[in-house]
């Protein structure tokens, strides 16, 4: 565990991620907290994750081909789901769970991510809309 100094700009990140319903892309988290805490840099926004991931306190989400996204980090097994409109990317709460049926003989699952991709809830509602 490191000694992250708590700044400011440290507690409008977390407050950020803290209240967010959904794990935050970089760009996202900087919009957010430069509400609360003005003329903050994105290279600010990097330096406190590198901080707050090096205390065990956020996680990244790694989706094929994107920039990481950040979440706080819970001690509860979840998967992502991700809007193929507005690109943005949600909590999954539960697990199918049993992978191991399906492997090849011989074969053991230590771990594994489940990325949903579809329509959101909101996306949905503006088509509706527009129809």
């Amino acid at each position: 565990m490191t000694i992250e100094r708590k700044t400011r700009q440290y507690e409008a990140i977390r407050t950020v991620l803290t209240e967010a319903k959904r794990p935050l892309l970089a760009q996202e988290i900087l919009n957010l907290a430069s509400v609360i805490v003005p003329k903050m840099s994105l290279a600010t926004v990097y330096r406190n994750l590198k901080g707050l991931q090096a205390n065990n306190l956020i996680t990244s989400v790694l989706l094929p081909g994107q920039n990481p996204r950040y979440e706080i980090k819970t001690h509860t097994h979840h998967h992502h789901f991700q809007c193929r409109y507005c690109e943005q990317v949600f909590e999954v709460h539960l697990c199918p769970g049993g992978f191991e049926s399906f492997m090849p003989e011989g074969f053991t699952v230590e771990d594994h991510e489940l990325i949903l991709y579809g329509e959101c809830k909101e996306c949905s509602a503006q088509k509706s809309k527009g129809s």
